[in-house]
């Protein structure tokens, strides 16, 4: 049977949350569902009419995204006028880089954790609901 409504949300955000199976070892649900999550969550904010606090809401994924759209335009860009072209980053998205520093991804996952809870919370904190 089919989940539906905010069973179908609780359930999805749920699958994200990691299981240790031993000390430095952490596995993570593969990225199905992000859409469906997204729209969730970017309907309920227009609803409230708090559509200007998503990007401060989804910081760590904005930039994510902005790391990859650079390292590509840059690439591009160097390409065209060296012949060659030229990254910012060692790989992206950004995790990947701090990876190739040689961060360890535990290290890595639980900062970018960190980041995006005080994130929400000053999203949550600047949220005035009349």
């Amino acid at each position: 049977s089919e989940e539906y409504g905010t069973d179908k949300l609780t359930g999805e955000i749920s699958d994200y949350t990691p299981m240790l199976e031993q000390f430095g070892e952490i596995l993570i649900r593969v990225d199905d569902d992000d859409l469906a999550i997204g729209g969730i969550i970017a309907v309920f904010a227009l609803l409230i009419r708090k559509e200007l606090l998503l990007p401060i809401l989804c910081g760590v994924f904005l930039v994510e995204s902005f790391s990859v759209i650079l390292q590509v335009t840059n690439f591009k860009r160097t390409k065209k006028k060296y012949g060659e072209g030229r990254r910012i980053f060692l790989m992206t998205p950004i995790h990947h880089h701090y990876q190739k520093k040689g961060f360890p991804e535990t290290k890595i996952v639980v900062r970018f954790w960190i980041i995006q809870i005080l994130l929400a919370a000053f999203t949550l904190a600047t949220l005035k609901i009349r």
